[in-house]
């Protein structure tokens, strides 16, 4: 009888029925056009069952969607239709807290990640009311539009806002499969993703190397993966002129735009066209102020003989701080407590990113605050970040791309939330309680970097990532049809020369996108046949 098991399970999984129900499939469409180029090519190598709903797509634009038929979504929804706007009402609490407790979310932590809760805020101060009266209608959107269809999988795009972010989590708590592009922190390298990680076998990570490089070779390769000028670019077009044709054109688009779109959006809420010209003026005005004070008060010399410990200030608001580590948002009070927990002969060099010159820099408070550290030197934003931390001793984050850049330098970091590096590479900490702090610190001055270590992960950056940049691809398409916040015109022709025109990249990402799906469906498959 122990020689015919084999054979009995063998036969006992061959049996089992192949999924044969469609996957369904939901789709959010956004301000650009990659996933609706995804929906078409996916929809020509993939035989589902496609939904969607359509954000910041109104008038004419809306029209194009209601009357396409490049793509065969067998239910459209518009999310400004039915959620996004601001209403000063009551919010049903029993709901509310019913919600979190259903889906295990917090929806105050999602409130205070949204830029345009707060500082981001121009014309209107949001009450408590108008928040969760806001998140309610969504949520209650959401709800409906899953219960409807039930789907398998969600394509939607990498979390940035609010009501995005909301959807992600309820997606997840309901087994509903996310598939975001996600990037990498290698330049273009991106990933198809449901949980921000990359794909890879453990084997691979024991494996030895097939083709050695020295941490030279590996600098250079960081370089040619390095999207510094692209940012240097972005920053270059935004430079103050009040007077410039660029500037008054964006300020009297923006006063005089009469879009229904512009007006309905959550964004928005308040704006009038004196406020406008205000907080336009106001802004470029403590721009130039507050980099006059960067100017005067922050060191532009980096001394080789003194101990010190680099951080990078991050971009604020920024979804890699404010949303995926909504506790260390506050960089004030990182900086803080990075300062209290150095040992006593290194000294914390903090330095302004450049790219904040086009978001008006931060409060002049802010900076004097770091001065008064006595521990911390606040060095120039224009400074060359390279220059800082190959003289360092060890650089702290809480999830940039310094960390990882360490480590092509040969230098340990200490992170404070999830990286996509960090199982890859020992010589990057994380803390999970901050009173580790100082121990930790003293651990990675002491941890070298390992060449190895560094190989292997960047061989499984080569073999698991995928090509795909999306500034350059947007810049491509944003002259054809503006972005779905433009209201205009879209002809079925237009659109299909558009898809014919990127097919090669957009058929790449329906392909990603798939394996994804089918890697699902294997799963699904293994654990039929396991019951």
């Amino acid at each position: 009888m122990r020689r015919l098991k084999p054979f009995i399970k063998f036969t006992f999984i061959a049996l089992i029925p192949k999924k044969t129900v469609k996957d369904r499939i939901l789709f959010w469409l956004d301000r650009g056009l990659v996933h609706y180029g995804i929906a078409y090519f996916l929809n020509k190598q993939y035989d589902c069952e496609l939904f969607s709903i359509v954000d910041n797509a109104q008038g004419k634009t809306q029209k194009f969607f209601e009357t396409q038929k490049l793509v065969p979504f067998k239910k459209t929804w518009y999310f400004y239709d039915y959620a996004g706007e601001i209403q000063n009402k009551e919010p049903d609490m029993k709901y509310l807290s019913s919600i979190e407790k259903k889906y295990g979310i917090n929806i105050w932590i999602m409130s205070y990640a949204e830029r345009f809760f707060s500082e981001r805020s121009r014309y209107h101060k949001f009450t408590r009311n108008e928040i969760l009266s806001l998140f309610e209608s969504e949520l209650r959107f959401y709800e409906q539009v899953l219960d409807e269809i039930n789907p398998n999988f969600i394509i939607i795009r990498d979390v940035d806002m609010h009501h995005v972010n909301l959807l992600h989590e309820i997606c997840k708590a309901r087994g509903i499969k996310k598939l975001s592009i996600f990037p990498t922190r290698m330049g273009s390298k991106c990933i198809v993703s449901d949980t921000d990680k990359i794909h890879y076998e453990p084997m691979q990570l024991k494996t030895t190397t097939k083709n050695q490089k020295t941490f030279d070779e590996l600098r250079n390769y960081m370089k040619k993966h390095d999207q510094t000028n692209y940012v240097k670019d972005w920053v270059s077009s935004s430079k103050i002129n009040l007077f410039n044709k660029k500037t008054f054109s964006s300020i009297f688009n923006e006063v005089f735009s009469k879009s229904k779109v512009q007006r309905e959006r959550f964004m928005s809420t308040g704006r009038t066209r004196s406020k406008i010209i205000s907080a336009n003026l106001s802004m470029r005005l403590k721009r130039m102020s507050r980099r006059s004070f960067l100017d005067r008060n922050s060191k532009t010399e980096i001394k080789s003989d003194e101990k010190f410990v680099y951080f990078p200030l991050h971009v604020s608001p920024e979804r890699f701080v404010d949303i995926s580590a909504p506790f260390f948002s506050n960089q004030l009070e990182v900086v803080t407590n990075f300062a209290k927990a150095l040992p006593a002969e290194y000294k914390l060099y903090v330095k302004e990113h450049f790219a904040m010159e086009p978001l008006n820099w931060r409060k002049i408070s802010f900076y004097k605050q770091i001065l008064g550290l006595p521990n911390v030197v606040l060095i120039h934003p224009f400074v060359p970040s390279l220059e800082i931390l190959k003289k360092s001793s060890l650089v702290m984050s809480v999830t940039g791309t310094g960390a990882l850049q360490a480590a092509f330098y040969e230098k340990p970091s200490i992170v404070l939330a999830h990286n996509i590096y960090n199982e890859f590479l020992p010589s990057v900490f994380q803390i999970n309680n901050l009173e580790e702090l100082p121990d930790t610190i003293r651990i990675a001055l002491k941890t070298r970097v390992n060449l190895t270590d560094l190989n292997r992960f960047v061989e499984i950056i080569e073999q698991e990532c995928f090509d795909y940049d999306p500034h350059v691809f947007n810049n491509e398409y944003n002259p054809t049809f503006k972005t779905l916040f433009s209201d205009v015109d879209i002809s079925e022709s237009q659109m299909k020369s558009y898809l014919n025109h990127h097919q090669k990249p957009l058929e790449m990402l329906a392909s990603e996108h798939l394996k994804k799906i089918k890697q699902n469906d294997h799963k699904y498959a293994t654990l039929s046949s396991s019951k």
